[in-house]
This record gives C-alpha cells, sequence and structure tokens, in this order.
C-alpha cells in the first residue's frame, strides 16, 4: 500500500502507455515490507493516461508536464517531490514480479553503505533474460562482442569482464551500471551528482547516471533476488535507427564525461568498424542459413555503424553550421 510516511519514492515517467503505466504503479501499490509514495511525471500523454491514473490512485501525485521532455528530464522532475533516503526509477512498462521485490531492492541497498544504486534482475513477458547487469562500454568490449572474439576468451573473462549477455544474471555482484527499466538509487548519491544529465533525451542517461556516482565513491550492485517484468520500448522508437542513434549518443556523452572526448571519439571510431564487421559477418550469415535473429542483428549492426559514423563527424558539421 502507499504511504504517508515512505522509505521510498517511486518515479515513475509515462508517455502515451496508459495501461501499461496503471500496471506498473498497480505493482508498486501491491509492494510489502515497505512504505512507498508514487510520483507518476505524465510527458505530454494524449492518451488519457492523467485521468485515469488520477481516478484509478488517488492517493498518488501525477504532475502533468504537458510536453516530452524526455526520461532523464522527467525523472529528475519527480524526484525533485522526494524526501525519502531512496528513489525508485521504474519505467512506464515495466513491473516487479512479486510483493516482495521492492523490499528486496531496499535490504540489497542497505547491505553497502557505499551502494549508490542497485538493480534486479530484468525479464521479458516470455520469461526471458533482458541483459540488465553491465559493464561500462570500452574500446576493447565494443571490438570483443561486435566481433564474436569474446567466444575465444575464457569462461571466467566472459562472464566477469563482460557481464551482459555473457553473464548468467544468476548472483549478486557489483557492475558498472544496470540499466534504467528499474533502479533503486539512495536519494543522496542522486543528488551528490545533480540526477540525470539532462542533455541525454533518451537512452543512456542511467549509463552516465551510474558512472558519475561511481566516480564519486558510490557502488553500483545487481541483486537478482528482486526481479522486474519489462517489455520494452513501449513509448519509444522500437528498434528503429532512430533509437540506434539515441543509445550511440547518450553513451557517447557518457563516455566522453567519463573518460574524455578523446576516448569517446576513439570509441566512437572503433564502434563504428566492429558495427561494420558485425553488420557484415551477419548479413553473409543471414543470407546462407537464414533465420530471422541473423538478419535482424544484421540491420541492427548498419544502424549502429551508420549512427557511430555520424557521431564522429558531428564536432565538424558543427563547426561548419557555426561559420
Amino acid at each position: 500500500m502507499f504511504s504517508t510516511t515512505p522509505q521510498v519514492t517511486a518515479v515513475v515517467v509515462s508517455y502515451n502507455t496508459r495501461e501499461l503505466t496503471i500496471r506498473a504503479v498497480a505493482s508498486l501499490e501491491e509492494q510489502r515490507g515497505v512504505d512507498v509514495a508514487a510520483v507518476v511525471v505524465d510527458n505530454g500523454s494524449a492518451d488519457g493516461s492523467v485521468e485515469a491514473l488520477r481516478a484509478r490512485f488517488p492517493q498518488i501525485q501525477v504532475i502533468e508536464v504537458g510536453e516530452n521532455l524526455g526520461f532523464g528530464r522527467a525523472n529528475n522532475l519527480g524526484a525533485l517531490h522526494a524526501t525519502t533516503p531512496y528513489l525508485l526509477f521504474l519505467n512506464s512498462d515495466a513491473w516487479f514480479s512479486d510483493q516482495d521485490g521492492l523490499a528486496a531492492l531496499v535490504e540489497a541497498a542497505d547491505r553497502d553503505e557505499l551502494c549508490a544504486a542497485v538493480g534486479p534482475r530484468v525479464e521479458s513477458e516470455d520469461g526471458s533474460l533482458q541483459w540488465s547487469a553491465r559493464r561500462a562500454p570500452t574500446i576493447a568490449r565494443e571490438l570483443c562482442t561486435r566481433t564474436e572474439l569474446w567466444r575465444l576468451l575464457p569462461q571466467a573473462w566472459r562472464s566477469g569482464w563482460l557481464l551482459g549477455p555473457q553473464f548468467a544474471h544468476d548472483r549478486r555482484q557489483t557492475v558498472d551500471w544496470v540499466i534504467g527499466a528499474c533502479m533503486l538509487v539512495r536519494t543522496e548519491w542522486f543528488h551528490g551528482v545533480s540526477g540525470f544529465d539532462p542533455a541525454i533525451f533518451l537512452y543512456g542517461e542511467e549509463l552516465d547516471l551510474c558512472l558519475r556516482m561511481r566516480r564519486s565513491g558510490g557502488r553500483i550492485w545487481f541483486d537478482p533476488a528482486a526481479s522486474v517484468i519489462h517489455v520494452g520500448g513501449a513509448s519509444g522508437e522500437g528498434t528503429s535507427a532512430r533509437k540506434v542513434g539515441r543509445v550511440v549518443s547518450g553513451e557517447r556523452i557518457a563516455l566522453a564525461r567519463d573518460r574524455g572526448e578523446a576516448y569517446a571519439w576513439a570509441f566512437s571510431l572503433a564502434r563504428a568498424i566492429a558495427a561494420t564487421v558485425e553488420g557484415t559477418l551477419f548479413g553473409i550469415a543471414g543470407a546462407l542459413r537464414g533465420g530471422s535473429y541473423r538478419r535482424v542483428r544484421a540491420r541492427e549492426a548498419v544502424h549502429v555503424a551508420g549512427s557511430s559514423f555520424r557521431e564522429l563527424l558531428r564536432p565538424a558539421l558543427r563547426a561548419g553550421a557555426a561559420r
């Protein structure tokens, strides 16, 4: 049940996902073992989300923005209304698998006084695993994963150095970042690094936030004791080139802040080359052997390569536009 004296303030950003948002908030209302308040920030939905939420959950706060602020800015706005020790950022298309998930996250965070954030195990509706425990992008990791060179690494390296799809997601451990579908953050750490970067409209903002909190001395935990179901892409651009472009741009911004512009440029170059190789390999494999996975991966790789090359050219394009 929602509480007037909460330990956790849950922030949900809604954008034309009325039924999913209702499901996400209902999941919060059902949590037990921890007192929670909910703030929904509506980014100008045109599907009746605001009216439906206020009618169904009169005890929560619904903030009407009137425009699409993007994910990070909207979450920052919701976080301003929190006076609790913890903030929970929950996507509108995500919900807890059971009634003890939020309490498990709080317990996981309480174990470590330097815990800045903790993420749960994330699954799709069909029960398949989503890779929510991540290492920060690096040139070496990008080359290894996109060109399939990771298969030559010892198993221990695959799960420890790479994480992502090479990690079974079956044990608690520190990671570089967790995906923003569901993330419990200590409020003091969140405000200590000034929250999400408003320059990142959508995708990459949780990577940037986690890296900044880590640089400030915080630890990021993954704990599968809690789990959530995540639809994914419900209010975004699906698997479109536009979505890929935003992911590439957001990650470049995060890396530039964490490691400097020179490294971010070199990473974009390595990603462009590796994605070109990936697209070629899977394109040929798809033509010879068929399979939707190969064709989808080839298409996505082409989008990544194109977006990465555009990131490389962006400084020159900006300089040209300024003349």
